[in-house]
């Protein structure tokens, strides 16, 4: 609850409280109904009590309405998570943890990581989940966004229990994996020339010792 609406209320119940124990006394004749009838005949002609009545009315009656159908909403937790009720009180998923489970299914998901994600609770469909990845290149894109369609609505439901309406994905690049070369046939013809060359000069360096 907001300040202006504690504040109102508090002002609201004071009055309020103070007409009850001045009516519950008016009605046992602790005060006696004569003297409000004088006090009131005594300042009916005053101008500013007349004024200060009507306003006070006035704003009995916004307060009643504010009250009523004015309520200030309730603080948008959904900014910062989801929140789950239940009888015994709330909880509240935070953005976080919703992440920490979409990062966890798609790094279990081969050929895919993971750039960013975003979720936002729709009344209508239910979670919202914005994805962005990046893939690598000798895969099949299209298998894999089901693939992790599939596993994220899964997981949700079984960790968050959360129905998924949509998991929007979009591939931000696709990663080109660097493969280590092959050595070509000639430069393995000249590394073992090369050996044959080494054991020669070997060979003639151990006839020169034995001479």
């Amino acid at each position: 609850m907001r300040f202006l609406d504690k504040f109102l209320l508090r002002v609201f119940s004071i009055i309020i409280l103070a007409l009850t124990i001045f009516l519950v006394l008016l009605f046992f004749g602790i005060i006696p109904s004569s003297d409000v009838s004088r006090f009131l005949i005594k300042f009916s002609d005053m101008r500013e009590f007349t004024k200060a009545i009507i306003i006070s009315g006035v704003l009995l009656v916004l307060f009643s309405f504010k009250g009523l159908f004015f309520q200030s909403k309730p603080k948008d937790l959904a900014k910062d998570g989801i929140i789950l009720e239940n009888n015994s009180g709330k909880l509240v998923l935070t953005k976080e943890s919703l992440d920490c489970i979409i990062t966890g299914v798609v790094n279990e998901v081969d050929g895919a990581s993971i750039e960013s994600s975003r979720t936002i609770l729709d009344k209508k469909i239910g979670l919202i989940v914005y994805l962005i990845i990046s893939v690598d290149r000798d895969i099949m894109i299209k298998d894999v966004s089901k693939e992790l369609q599939d596993k994220i609505k899964v997981a949700m439901k079984n960790t968050a229990d959360l129905d998924v309406g949509e998991i929007n994905i979009q591939v931000k690049k696709v990663s080109i994996k660097k493969q280590k070369r092959l050595p070509s046939p000639n430069k393995q013809q000249d590394d073992s020339s090369n050996v044959e060359e080494k054991e020669i000069k070997v060979e003639e360096n151990v006839e020169d010792v034995e001479k």
